[in-house]
């Protein structure tokens, strides 16, 4: 049950940042504090989030805990992995996140898989 309310109240925190900030590193800085402050320190969030410009062929993304994106280009597979911190949200109570722009072409397949974290 936990686990559910901690989703709803993360989903509600991404929605209502991205109505004021378009980076993802700082949509993921911004709803971290909160999650920290708001969560059992047992609890805690993974998220890759992305930005798709469509008009560009790019994918920016932040990597906040989870496992980097896999990129299938003319057959085969890549992982990207951003720089610096990828500590899930909620861990600690200030992060810093790094961005990662990939240019994307037609056919590319871009694809984000599960991860799961233990806290000690």
């Amino acid at each position: 049950m936990k686990a559910s309310i901690i989703a709803v109240m993360t989903s509600g925190m991404v929605h209502s940042e991205v109505g004021n900030q378009k980076a993802p590193a700082k949509i993921l800085e911004n709803i971290n504090r909160p999650l920290f402050l708001k969560t059992d320190p047992h609890f805690f969030t993974t998220m890759l989030f992305a930005v798709l410009d469509i008009p560009r062929k790019t994918l920016t993304f932040a990597n906040a805990g989870h496992l980097p994106p896999l990129v299938l280009h003319d057959g085969s597979a890549r992982h990207f992995h951003t720089q610096g911190t990828t500590l899930p949200l909620g861990l600690e109570s200030e992060i810093r996140l790094e961005e990662m722009t990939l240019q994307l072409v037609a056919g590319d397949r871009v694809f984000s898989t599960r991860t799961v974290w233990s806290r000690r």
